[in-house]
C-alpha cells in the first residue's frame, strides 16, 4: 500500500484516477473526487503539543483546518464556569478529528463528559483506515441531564486495539443535540489474581452496558446470552473463592463464569444465582468457591449471563488455599547419585532438605 501528497493549484472538483497493472499486464481504472476549498489550509494539531493517551482530549480542541477537512457542521461555546470550550452539537452528521500520540499498544475506554435538556443523542468514535471507516467504539447514547451546562460522564470501551503512535480519531454525532466537554482515555487494565475485578473495565462484551453507580460504573443489564471478558493475571497459584457484588430487579437471573488461558481451554469457575435485590440500584455480595485450583498466568476472565438481567459492579477473588512453589518434590529414594541444592551447587551425603537428583527435586 502506498500514499502520496497532491497540491492543487485552484479551488473546486477535481477528479482523481487510479490505475492497477496486474501482473499479467491487466490494467483497471478506477475514478473518485475530492473538493478543493478556496483558501484550505492543511490540517494541523489543534496545537504544538499533541495530546498523549491515555490523557484526556477537551471537545472544542479539534484539528485545525476548514470545514470538510478537519472537522464539519458544528459550532463551539464557552462553558463559563471553565476556561475550556465545548462543542455544541445541533444536528446529526457532525464530525471532527483530533490528532493523538498513543503512548502504550493496548485496549482503552473512553469517557466522555455529556450534558442534554433531552435523551436521544448519541455518538461515536471512528479512525479512518486506507479500506475504510473503522468504528472505535459503539453508538453511546447521551441522557437527559437537566440543563446545558449540568455534565455527566457516559463512559464506552474502546473496542479495537490502538498501536502506539499518532492516530487522528474522528468522533461523529449519530444523533444531536448535546453538549461535550472532553474525552479521557485510559487504558485498561489486567487484574491480578487475588485481587478485585471492576465489572465496568471490560476488554470485550456483547449484549451489555456500562451504567453509572453512586461510586463510579458498573457492567450493566447482563442478560441472557450477553457476555463481558476481562484481562486477568492469576499471580498466586490456588484455590480460590469469590465475592460478586450484583444487583437485579427481576428474579431467576444467572450468571457463569468461566477462566480461558492463552491455548483457549476454558474452566469453568462456578454458576452464580443473582437474587432480586429490589432495584438495579441496590447491589448485594453473592460469595462462592472455585472448585478447581488456578495456575499461575495470563488468562481471560469470561462472565456470561444465564438468565434475567442484572448489573455487576466487581468481582473479588481470594487465595484461600496457596499452592507451595515446588509442588514436585519426591521421597529420597537413595539413589547413588550426585546431589544439588536448589542453586545448583553439589551437596555431600548430610546434606538435609530439597535437593536435586537425576533432575528431579528430591526430599533429604
Amino acid at each position: 500500500m502506498t500514499s502520496t501528497e497532491y497540491t492543487s493549484s485552484s479551488s473546486g472538483s477535481k477528479t482523481l484516477k487510479a490505475v492497477v497493472t496486474a501482473t499479467d499486464g491487466t490494467t483497471y481504472e478506477r475514478y473518485g473526487g475530492f473538493q478543493v476549498t478556496s483558501g484550505t489550509t492543511k490540517r494541523e494539531p489543534y496545537s504544538e503539543t499533541v495530546p498523549s493517551l491515555p490523557g484526556t482530549i477537551y471537545a472544542g480542541d479539534f484539528d485545525k483546518g476548514v470545514s470538510g477537512v478537519s472537522y464539519s457542521g458544528l459550532t463551539t461555546t464557552v462553558y463559563k464556569s471553565r476556561d475550556r470550550f465545548s462543542t455544541t452539537v445541533t444536528s446529526e452528521g457532525q464530525w471532527m478529528e483530533y490528532t493523538v500520540d498513543v503512548a502504550e499498544d493496548g485496549l482503552y475506554t473512553l469517557e466522555a463528559e455529556v450534558a442534554s435538556t433531552k435523551a436521544g443523542g448519541s455518538f461515536h468514535l471512528a479512525e479512518y483506515t486506507f479500506d475504510n471507516l473503522k468504528f472505535l467504539t459503539e453508538i453511546t447514547e447521551v441522557p437527559n441531564t437537566g440543563s446545558s451546562t449540568e455534565f455527566q460522564t457516559v463512559r464506552c470501551p474502546v473496542v479495537e486495539y490502538l498501536t502506539a503512535g499518532r492516530h487522528v480519531l474522528t468522533l461523529l454525532v449519530d444523533k444531536g443535540g448535546f453538549y461535550m466537554k472532553n474525552l479521557k482515555f485510559e487504558l485498561l487494565p489486567t487484574f491480578n489474581l487475588p485481587g478485585t475485578v471492576e465489572a465496568e473495565d471490560m476488554v470485550k462484551s456483547e449484549g451489555c452496558s456500562i451504567v453509572a453507580t453512586s461510586n463510579g460504573f458498573a457492567l450493566g443489564n447482563l442478560a441472557n446470552k450477553s457476555w463481558a471478558e476481562y484481562s486477568v493475571k492469576v499471580v498466586q497459584a490456588g484455590k480460590y473463592s469469590y465475592e460478586l457484588n450484583a444487583s437485579s430487579d427481576v428474579t431467576g437471573t444467572k450468571l457463569n463464569m468461566y477462566m480461558v488461558d492463552a491455548n483457549g481451554t476454558e474452566q469453568s469457575l462456578g454458576m452464580v444465582k443473582v437474587p432480586n435485590t429490589g432495584s438495579k440500584d441496590t447491589y448485594q455480595a453473592k460469595t462462592g468457591n472455585v472448585k478447581e485450583s488456578l495456575n499461575e498466568g495470563l488468562y481471560t476472565l469470561r462472565i456470561v449471563g444465564g438468565g434475567g438481567n442484572c448489573n455487576i459492579d466487581n468481582i473479588k477473588f481470594t487465595c484461600t488455599e496457596p499452592v507451595s512453589g515446588i509442588s514436585d518434590v519426591l521421597v529420597d529414594d537413595a539413589a547413588d547419585a550426585p546431589a544439588y541444592n536448589l542453586m545448583g551447587v553439589p551437596v555431600n551425603a548430610g546434606y538435609r532438605g530439597v535437593v536435586i537428583k537425576n533432575g528431579k527435586k528430591m526430599l533429604k
